[in-house]
C-alpha cells in the first residue's frame, strides 16, 4: 500500500491594525502585517511576500489599515494564534 503524506493548513481572514518596518535586508520595506482575528487576537504575520510586495505595502502603510486579509498557517495554538503564519491574499470582499 501507499502511503500517503498531508500537511495541515489552516486559514484565518485577519483585519489589518498597522504594519512593522523590516530589519536587516527588509529595512525601508515592509516587515510584518498587525491585525485582528475574529476571536480578538493579535496576529503578527511577516511571511508569504515578495520583495516587491513588500516595498508596495510599505509603501502604502498608511492605507493599510481597516484592510482585510487571508493568512495560512500550519496549526493553531490554544491562544486562536496560527502556528508559522504566512500572508495568502487580501480579501476585497470584507472591506
Amino acid at each position: 500500500p501507499k502511503l500517503i503524506r498531508q500537511k495541515n493548513e489552516v486559514t484565518e481572514d485577519i483585519r489589518i491594525t498597522g504594519v512593522e518596518e523590516g530589519v536587516g535586508k527588509f529595512a525601508g520595506m515592509l516587515g510584518a502585517l498587525v491585525g485582528v482575528t475574529a476571536s480578538g487576537a493579535v496576529q503578527k504575520v511577516g511571511g508569504g511576500f515578495s520583495d516587491a510586495l513588500r516595498l508596495t505595502l510599505w509603501e502604502s502603510r498608511y492605507n493599510l489599515p481597516g484592510k482585510w486579509f487571508t493568512a495560512k498557517g500550519k496549526a493553531r495554538f490554544e491562544s486562536g494564534l496560527l502556528r508559522h503564519p504566512n500572508f495568502s491574499h487580501f480579501r476585497e470582499d470584507l472591506e
